[in-house]
């Protein structure tokens, strides 16, 4: 005889498409270490003025109204029940849509090998891999009364203290990542009239890295499997098969009339933290709001990588035989999935100003910092290094005399340039000032400063003056050029324009250049000159593209072809 075997598929809808933003707002010296809701190094009196230091911005495609559908008035009519709903203890008879399982069937849990999970995130497909195994991690299915106030915590987009993670075979939470790395499993759902002979198959393979762990449970499974078969009746299908195995939630919620419908009721957001090879799963964040399409989390680390699932909670109403209306939660299977970088790449501004003090026989060259605002006006406060350098002419590139380093960060993130170690000083951000030699008879030294910020991003060169000797020996200063220039092209806003002039866009990602002279050939006498190169592996022309905010550029060899 054969017998089917029940799928329950609900198609709860989920979001299509979810973006996420990192907003870096102003420094701390924690930033690299404590999740900005709670950065010890963050002073009171800073927080209550601008509020978290950092977070990410989530835009998804679909409201919770959008998702309602025909179903909106009556899911407006329950919002004021929603926080009765999502109690602890109806939250632990959550079940995930694809873990859902018949009556009359048992779900069996395979725990991995100690180094299976190492193997796993290093694996090339695990990005792309099904979110089956993150349930095991992330689905909130399994809380206990002590989590009530947990939970509540979360409800409000904060972060609580500790992670909620579930163990799904022993419904407990996991607060631990060394406990989710020993406790994480993989189940599979059979129908009680075949477990037995499924657990015996798995103790009598030699090979099997799981026969011991189910040997004891070998006789329990054949009592299960001789139950379930004593009930088949050849040639009868038994209903109770293919009859749900969830538990209703305790709250009777009102206003879903009489008729089987499933409401989404909210959006949860399951967070993993990505730290090398490690990944520790932090507290989920919980929309509620009907309305909105964004949500925030500001429990971020700078420098982190986060990975975050969303899956659609939906309060379902289904019937049983008598009529008799049943009310459960049931989390989607499909959830859309963002990693993001918790990083910031802006260049930081320049010195604001560069004087010149001239003594009997040395000089003083002061600057100021620049007073750096986000664009809500908070104060960032993220230059940590001053360099400045010199060069001897604008045919020269400019050589690195000094660089202060005033960084308090508890974890300094190192810097891309090397500086050698006779060049830098340790010192505070107070110090603003360098005493030199004056220039000898016949010098024309030119001097330029740059910052660089807590993460490595260098500004643009200040503006560049000149320092000279006159005829009567008195020392002068001349303006060379604006401030603005890349390091690497620092004469790219002098006064007097070394170079033709350049093309200046944004907002474009194409560009199309035509190219039709008047003439190919220039005839001089006898002479025969090409003006254009056609040479098979000679370029005719170089693009160079330059991004003025990254100082990174790409130049572009352009060959040219008769036709």
């Amino acid at each position: 005889m054969s017998i089917s075997s029940p799928y329950f598929v609900l198609d709860i809808p989920t979001i299509e498409d979810i973006q996420a933003e990192f907003h870096y707002r102003y420094f701390t010296k924690g930033e690299s270490v404590y999740p900005g809701n709670n950065d010890p190094t963050n002073e009171r009196k800073t927080r209550l003025n601008y509020g978290a230091p950092r977070r990410l911005k989530f835009s998804i495609s679909h409201s919770l109204r959008d998702l309602a559908g025909d179903t909106y008035s009556i899911s407006r009519n329950i919002r004021s029940q929603v926080q009765e709903i999502l109690t602890a203890k109806n939250l632990s008879k959550a079940e995930a849509e694809a873990q859902l399982q018949p009556k009359n069937a048992s779900r069996l849990s395979f725990s991995p090998p100690a180094d299976f999970l190492s193997g796993l995130y290093t694996h090339p497909s695990f990005d792309s891999a099904n979110d089956n195994f993150d349930f095991t991690f992330k689905l909130l299915n399994n809380v206990d009364e002590d989590s009530k106030d947990l939970i509540s915590t979360v409800l409000e987009n904060s972060s609580p203290t500790g992670p909620i993670v579930f163990n799904p075979s022993t419904n407990l939470p996991i607060t631990d990542f060394d406990e989710v790395k020993s406790s994480a499993q993989t189940s599979t759902t059979i129908m009680d009239f075949v477990l037995g002979d499924m657990v015996t198959s798995i103790t009598a393979d030699p090979l099997s890295s799981h026969s011991d762990t189910f040997s004891e449970f070998e006789p329990s499974a054949h009592r299960l499997q001789s139950d379930a078969r004593g009930k088949l009746k050849f040639g009868t299908i038994n209903l109770s098969d293919y009859a749900m195995a969830i538990e209703p939630i305790d709250t009777k919620v009102s206003g879903l009339g009489s008729t089987p419908i499933t409401i989404p009721i909210g959006f949860i957001f399951y967070k993993t933290r990505i730290e090398g090879d490690e990944r520790e799963v932090e507290s989920p964040i919980v929309l509620l709001n009907p309305e909105k399409k964004t949500v925030y989390d500001w429990g971020i680390i700078y420098g982190a990588t986060y990975e975050y699932s969303v899956h659609t909670l939906a309060l379902c109403q289904a019937l049983d035989d008598s009529g008799k209306a049943h009310q459960f939660l049931i989390i989607s299977k499909d959830g859309k999935k963002i990693s993001i970088e918790c990083e910031e790449r802006k260049p930081p501004a320049t010195v604001s100003d560069i004087r010149f003090l001239f003594l009997d026989s040395t000089m003083m060259l002061e600057w100021d910092l620049p007073i750096e605002t986000s664009e809500k006006n908070i104060p960032i406060n993220d230059i940590k290094y001053v360099q400045l350098f010199r060069r001897y002419s604008t045919d020269e590139p400019f050589q690195l005399i000094r660089m202060y380093d005033f960084n308090d960060s508890m974890e300094i993130i190192p810097l891309e340039e090397q500086i050698p170690r006779e060049r830098l000083v340790l010192t505070h951000q107070a110090h603003n000032y360098l005493e030199l030699a004056l220039p000898e008879k016949g010098e024309f030294i030119i001097y330029a400063a740059a910052t660089v910020d807590a993460h490595g991003n260098s500004s643009f060169l200040s503006a560049q003056y000149g320092v000279y000797l006159d005829s009567l020996m008195q020392p002068q200063i001349r303006h060379v050029s604006y401030p603005g220039a890349p390091k690497q092209y620092p004469n790219l806003t002098l006064l007097n324009d070394a170079f033709v002039d350049s093309i200046k866009a944004s907002g474009y990602d194409k560009l199309t250049i035509y190219h039709n002279p008047d003439f190919t050939i220039l005839l001089n006498g006898e002479n025969r000159q090409k003006l254009v190169s056609v040479e098979k592996d000679t370029a005719s022309y170089t693009l160079q593209l330059i991004d003025v905010e990254t100082q990174t550029d790409e130049r572009i060899n352009i060959f040219m072809r008769n036709k």
